[in-house]
């Protein structure tokens, strides 16, 4: 787990920095630098954790309850990943779960198409 947040950090930073560089450039000010390095930071911790989060509870769960992987198995754990939402700021967090919702309804609406 450490390991693999520790190893997604670098990444999660490349790709904030220049997220936020973008939004910095075009809100150019002296004063944001220290709210725009904090906010990195924060969004690299939160993405990294995510991960960490993610891959570490599916281990877990094959360790406590080794066999095949179903649906139900897979739900037992994901919900684990979405703890990383409390170490990203309030503001974000609404459009994390915009974000997610997104994803979820294409998912059932692809599922129900199959059906």
């Amino acid at each position: 787990f450490i390991t693999f947040f520790l190893s997604g950090m670098p990444r999660a930073l490349r790709l904030y920095l220049s997220v936020y560089l973008v939004s910095f450039i075009f809100s150019f000010s002296i004063s944001n630098i220290p709210r725009t390095l904090v906010s990195v930071v924060r969004s690299a911790v939160f993405l990294s954790l995510y991960c960490s989060l993610a891959w570490g509870a599916s281990c877990v769960t094959q360790a406590i309850q080794p066999g095949e992987w179903t649906r139900q198995r897979l739900y037992s754990f994901t919900w684990a990943a979405g703890l990383a939402g409390l170490v990203e700021s309030q503001r974000r967090v609404a459009e994390l779960a915009t974000y997610c919702l997104t994803h979820a309804f294409e998912t059932g609406f692809r599922y129900a198409e199959r059906r």
